[in-house]
């Protein structure tokens, strides 16, 4: 079951797209805590996480899940996400990076790239979320 508390470190903005544009565009913010986490992550940890959205990408993307991967930074926390397609995924908004180091600014933007597809869309967007349900059972346990 979905819960709102489980979503206070997430926030979405999407645009619909209007007749002749392309797709679906949407911009992540996520709490600066909740990006701190992950620089807790071992590599190990990462490797699992990695596994996970594998696991899951099998259901979307059939044998293309391989290139589901979570990129953490020892420096700056969770740094990507990406699934199948031409570098399709989420990174941080360039002029964030530094407060992401810093950690002195309380939302992190991420801006999408290359999102062709709808099912690429819903996949970042349920990883986020993922990522959220991580640091949520973390502070629960």
């Amino acid at each position: 079951m979905v819960r709102a508390e489980n979503f206070k470190k997430l926030r979405i903005k999407t645009n619909f797209p209007r007749k002749g544009e392309d797709g679906i565009k949407a911009i992540i913010f996520l709490h600066i805590t909740l990006v701190s986490f992950f620089k807790t992550f071992t590599e190990e940890k990462i490797r699992e996480l990695n596994e996970d959205l594998i696991a899951e990408g099998k259901k979307f993307f059939k044998d293309s899940a391989e290139d589901c991967r979570v990129n953490i930074k020892e420096e700056t926390g969770l740094w990507s996400w990406s699934c199948p397609g031409n570098a399709c995924g989420f990174s941080p908004y360039h002029y964030d990076k530094v407060h992401m180091e810093l950690e002195n600014k309380e939302w992190i933007q991420y801006i999408p790239h290359n999102i062709d597809k709808p099912g690429q869309l819903v996949f970042l967007l349920a990883a986020a979320s993922m990522f959220c349900d991580l640091e949520r059972r973390k502070d629960s346990s």
